[in-house]
């Protein structure tokens, strides 16, 4: 299970699959090599609890680095290995919003420790090798090296991250490991059947269509084409750019596991609602307005990039994703209606045709 780049919501989707095919083919060992700046938080505690609910020994293999999320992650494995010149630590939380700051929000960070102390405790793991992973989270943990008193594995004031040989010498990695063929015979598969898996082309469309620069764009398009066949007779061309941009804003979303299905079944009451004030309510009063409602906060809280049904929706919660979400959502229907406002005098013709 190789796996590069950011740690990011969409990919815990990627586990899912992956470990549920790795469980339906009865596989010895999952093996999954990393080479990660980190990311965030939440998607990793969601990945440790596809990880902790197998039966299937899981290994991790260093290959670049394991910084922050990666680290945590790497804590729920069976056994960590290493590539030569790779590290890892520097566990800090990234909130939701992105920002990585240990300090910022005392709070989660009580919640996160307590999490990867009970974590360390299920794995068995040592007082000695739980301090290690708490000192790669906590600025306030000082650990002495055990082999001179005198010295300090990691002083307060600063993250742990271990080289290689480091994390084998205070036995955080099992051994370091060249290549992927010298591991497996280190783990006694060399004559195993290797099987990878990767991203599927949906799930890497997905993630594309749902980052927060796309999915403005598909809201702008969105409103403007729907906006536009509301006040034309039919069902034409600009409904149909309009349905298909917020199909792909809510297909993008669900299927990056970015959200659940309230964000779709929000918007579809408030579409329904409008269409009911439009065309069999006279005039436009209450039930509009609540449709109005529905869709803009349906489009919100689908942009928070976390289901809000999600276990760590609140205690990974932070207020910039809020703030992001809502301007995206503000700027996206108020260029969409600016356009539309403009789009008679632009095409003047097209339009006294409609």
């Amino acid at each position: 299970f190789p796996f590069t780049g950011q740690v990011e919501l969409g990919l815990v989707q990627v586990f899912q699959r992956g470990f549920e095919g790795a469980e339906r083919a009865n596989s010895d060992v999952i093996i999954i090599e990393t080479n990660t700046p980190g990311g965030r938080v939440d998607a990793a505690l969601e990945i440790i609890d596809i990880l902790m609910k197998t039966d299937i020994p899981i290994h991790v293999y260093v290959t670049g680095d394991a910084t922050s999320a990666g680290a945590i992650i790497s804590i729920a494995a069976d056994g960590i290995y290493m590539q030569p010149g790779t590290t890892i630590g520097t566990a800090a939380p990234v909130m939701m919003g992105g920002t990585e700051s240990p300090t910022s929000n005392e709070k989660f960070l009580s919640y996160f420790l307590a999490k990867v102390r009970s974590l360390c405790e299920e794995k068995g793991y040592s007082d000695e090798k739980t301090n290690i992973f708490l000192a790669m989270i906590d600025l306030d943990i000082e650990i002495e090296d055990p082999h001179d008193p005198e010295k300090f594995i990691t002083e307060k004031g600063s993250l742990l991250t271990l080289t290689n040989s480091e994390a084998k010498e205070y036995g955080i990695s099992e051994e370091t490991v060249d290549s992927r063929e010298e591991l497996l015979p280190v783990l006694k598969l060399e004559n195993a059947r290797v099987v990878e898996i990767k991203e599927t082309e949906f799930e890497y469309i997905a993630r594309y269509v749902s980052s927060i620069t796309i999915s403005g764009l598909l809201m702008t398009i969105a409103v403007i084409g729907l906006f536009w066949e509301f006040r034309t007779p039919g069902f034409g061309i600009p409904g149909l750019v309009g349905v298909i941009a917020l199909a792909l804003f809510f297909w993008g979303h669900l299927l990056a596991g970015l959200t659940g299905y309230e964000g779709l079944i929000l918007f579809s009451v408030g579409f329904i609602l409008i269409g009911l004030e439009l065309f069999v309510i006279p005039g436009f009063g209450f039930t509009g307005i609540l449709g109005f409602i529905c869709m803009i906060t349906a489009l919100f809280i689908t942009l928070l990039d976390r289901p809000i049904t999600s276990p760590y929706f609140w205690a990974t919660f932070d207020w910039s994703v809020l703030y992001q979400a809502a301007f995206v959502t503000a700027f996206s229907v108020i260029s969409g209606l600016t356009i539309i406002l403009f789009m008679p005098f632009l095409l003047p013709a097209l339009f006294r045709s409609g």
